[in-house]
């Protein structure tokens, strides 16, 4: 991920214009922006999983249902950024 962030600023800098370059630093912010929503949302839930599994398979699946609202929101930061970066592309 630091390499398409770094990507993304770099091409932010040799924008056409300031709309092109809103995109593309848009895009990375929305990427780097799943760095701390991962460890400091997800990782206790990744964590109370994991412990969850010695307790049996039903509070794992119990603990494992509120992980897929929690990816959804990387998933969705994710394609946002991709579609930033995609629109920066035909800017001029």
């Amino acid at each position: 991920m630091p390499a398409q962030v770094g990507s993304a600023s770099a091409l932010a800098q040799a924008g056409r214009s300031a709309t092109a370059r809103a995109g593309w630093l848009g895009g990375a912010a929305l990427l780097l922006g799943t760095l701390p929503w991962t460890f400091l949302r997800m990782m206790p839930t990744n964590k109370a999983i994991m412990a969850a599994g010695e307790r049996g398979e039903a509070a794992r699946a119990q603990t494992l249902a509120a992980w897929g609202p929690l990816h959804a929101v990387r998933t969705v930061m994710g394609t946002a950024s991709a579609a930033l970066m995609a629109w920066a592309l035909t800017r001029k």
